[in-house]
């Protein structure tokens, strides 16, 4: 499942500060390299604002795909044209919590969630992961020396 997640859209979620922005953005990104990239296919998707561009700029850290639109592009319309181009839209989540954007993303078959849905997905996820590190057992030294027995005893049979 391939999830693309509409960056300044969840940014303002987090945060009502617009300023530093840069600070915010990088910090998000390295949220998601760090603690989901290794269990979710992610593409984060902003507003370009170099008004340069004139196709979108593409970069990945650790697993994690972040995409700048051109400045004459919203981060709305390319993820919903790469949901468009998709070859099996069911195989896609849409993450964001504009309407317009679900909306027709669901009409073309993708999945969507609201920020706070992904949110709470992601935290048990997290949750779910750390549990899933099992650390190894610390054996007493009565059992160590209870052990040691049996295999001596074992060792003097004939």
């Amino acid at each position: 499942m391939r999830y693309f997640v509409d960056g300044y859209n969840l940014l303002f979620h987090l945060t009502k500060k617009r300023n530093p922005l840069r600070q915010y953005r990088h910090e998000l990104i390295t949220y998601f390299a760090n603690s989901i990239s290794s269990f979710l296919d992610i593409v984060l998707v902003f507003d370009g604002s170099d008004p340069h561009e004139k196709h979108s700029t593409k970069h990945h850290i650790d697993q994690v795909e972040i995409i700048y639109t051109p400045m004459c592009m919203t981060a709305d319309f390319y993820i919903f044209e790469e949901i468009q181009l998709h070859k099996n839209p069911a195989h896609t989540t849409v993450v964001s919590n504009d309407q317009e954007l679900i909306i027709r993303c669901r009409a073309l078959g993708a999945k969507t969630l609201s920020l706070t849905d992904f949110l709470s997905y992601i935290a048990k996820k997290n949750a779910k992961k750390k549990r899933s590190i099992v650390t190894p057992a610390q054996e007493t030294s009565q059992e160590i020396f209870r052990l040691l027995k049996i295999f001596e005893d074992k060792l003097k049979e004939p």
